[in-house]
């Protein structure tokens, strides 16, 4: 996962405060008792070269103050992907980019390009819905798609699933941007002018005023604090970097030949080191291994097998069972009827028994 750096004067009064419809971090991959442990997908902040220059307009945002000090940063980074070829990307079944690492990785910057495009995604929508609903995504998807290269027919048959992934990393990716820009443009500033003027290139000025508007309404901040408090409560993080879930899960089944069960991957995820010398990577992630360990002698007490399913029953019965027709672990894209032997929210049984008590309802 990629993670998100500030190169702020003052980090201690550069909080973020989210607002409604708005997440800090991507989508959710890990979720203990309500908690989510956000998956990988924010796009990186770029670098930021920050240094005082002379006063000057904030030409970019429209600004005709002489008094704001600007600073200069680098340019946009863009990823070198589908300038002048196709590039050759391998999908799961699940529509999700696996392989090679590093074209998955730029994949995976180009749709953050995408997503922070604002004649594509306007950054001050108050509904994803209403931009999946309109034409944008369909252009959205007409230029990521131009960018591959679909000759594989298999790939072909697949071409709804890659489509559906990746407009939830869009969705991803733009409900992280505006909290970013946030932190950086406005919330140092609030109250005074310079909140109105935003040197993010890629931000229109009126998508900003318009945002700018809408934070400094009451229910706005409100909303902002509640976020920032459900933030606090998140404990856990993980060790993958760059890679992706889906990425760890289809090398796990090139090199054992079987899918990874939800506890192993977990420990996987939320260890480091090498070897024997592996260790969790904060308390609550060991707190939860224990657990793990805890249960499995309980099991075979009762006489039964430790199998994929049981070891996912027992991290059902420790992290809670899926929610919101997620699954932890997999990343983007994936959904219950995706993987079986799960244990969902609804009435907290398995996929199978719930779709067997369907067919005869």
């Amino acid at each position: 996962m990629e993670s998100i750096f500030l190169v702020t004067e003052d980090n201690s009064n550069r909080q973020g405060h989210g607002i409604a419809g708005e997440t800090n971090f991507t989508t959710a991959s890990f979720e203990v008792n309500g908690n989510m442990m956000n998956d990988n997908r924010t796009e990186p902040m770029p670098n930021l070269e920050t240094h005082e220059v002379a006063a000057e307009p904030c030409v970019s945002c429209g600004s005709t103050s002489t008094n704001r000090v600007r600073k200069k940063k680098r340019g946009i980074n863009r990823p070198n992907w589908g300038r002048g070829r196709l590039e050759i990307l391998q999908f799961n079944k699940e529509g999700q980019a696996v392989a090679p690492a590093h074209q998955v990785a730029k994949w995976s910057r180009y749709l953050g390009m995408l997503a922070h495009d604002h004649s594509l995604f306007p950054l001050d929508t108050e509904d994803w819905r209403k931009l999946d609903e309109s034409d944008h995504m369909d252009k959205a998807w007409d230029r990521a798609k131009c960018t591959l290269d679909w000759s594989n027919p298999k790939m072909l048959t697949m071409e709804k699933r890659i489509r559906d992934v990746v407009v939830e990393k869009l969705n991803d990716r733009f409900r992280s941007f505006r909290p970013m820009v946030k932190r950086v443009y406005y919330t140092p500033f609030i109250g005074m002018e310079e909140r109105l003027h935003c040197g993010d290139d890629r931000v229109h000025p009126d998508q900003w005023r318009k945002l700018v508007n809408h934070w400094d309404e009451d229910p706005a901040k409100k909303r902002s604090e509640t976020n920032k408090k459900n933030r606090k409560n998140l404990k856990m993080s993980h060790t993958t970097g760059t890679t992706t879930f889906a990425q760890l899960r289809h090398e796990y089944v090139e090199k054992h030949g079987v899918q990874s069960d939800q506890v192993t991957f977990f420990v996987m995820t939320h260890t480091r080191g090498k070897g024997d010398n592996k260790q969790p990577v904060d308390e609550a992630s060991r707190e939860m291994m224990l657990e793990f360990e805890k249960r499995e002698p309980e099991v075979r007490e009762r006489g039964e097998d430790i199998n994929t399913e049981v070891r996912n029953q027992i991290f059902a019965a420790v992290m809670g069972p899926e929610k919101r027709n997620a699954v932890r672990g997999y990343g983007i894209g994936v959904h219950w009827k995706d993987v079986p032997n799960i244990i969902t929210e609804r009435r907290g049984i398995s996929r199978e028994v719930q779709q067997q008590r369907e067919a005869y309802e």
